[in-house]
């Protein structure tokens, strides 16, 4: 028998459930086990239906999978070289998303005090490079590619996994956009 690689271990959508379970820290009760769209139903056993006659699916899983696909619309394909970096990228830059867009669920306040304690919801024109008062005062080196980043390059600096994901982002250099 000869000796074969191991299969790649790019990212999935059930990886991506397991980093929001073990490292995100969101509480098993507010993600799908497993991560595939549930159909409501309603009081009496029947499927809801939206107007157009497609069932209605658990709004949390909506929002796993609309980050999930979004991650993976975004995330430079030439990550893809080293499977392992590129489904990191992909489950940081999901997760960004999700903190910064997904509606709690009812009686939940799960993400409303993410976005809160993060400050996610506030308007950041730019990142500071100096400040003073009369009892301290200091002052940031930013990089160049600083310069160059869009509004949403700066709101994903708002979140831990947002600059887990532009760390690995520029880890590709120019062809990313930022060097």
């Amino acid at each position: 028998m000869s000796w074969q690689p191991p299969p790649p271990c790019g990212p999935t959508l059930e990886g991506y459930v397991g980093f929001l379970r073990n490292i995100v820290g969101i509480p098993n009760n507010l993600l799908p086990n497993p991560p595939v769209p549930q159909q409501v139903t309603d009081s009496m056993g029947g499927l809801v239906t939206d107007s157009d006659g497609n069932p209605v699916t658990s709004a949390m899983i909506n929002w796993i999978i609309i980050t999930y696909c979004i991650a993976l619309d975004i995330v430079n394909c030439q990550l893809r070289v080293s499977p392992g970096q590129y489904a990191l990228a992909v489950y940081n830059l999901a997760t960004d998303r999700l903190v910064n867009y997904a509606q709690d669920q009812p009686g939940q306040n799960f993400f409303s005090c993410k976005r809160t304690d993060m400050r996610i919801l506030s308007f950041t024109p730019g990142v500071v490079s100096a400040s003073s008062n009369d009892v301290s005062s200091s002052s940031y080196i930013n990089p160049e590619a600083m310069r160059t980043f869009t509004l949403q390059d700066l709101q994903t600096l708002k979140t831990p996994w947002g600059r887990a994901y532009m760390g690995i982002a520029q880890s590709v250099g120019g062809i990313w956009g930022i060097s």
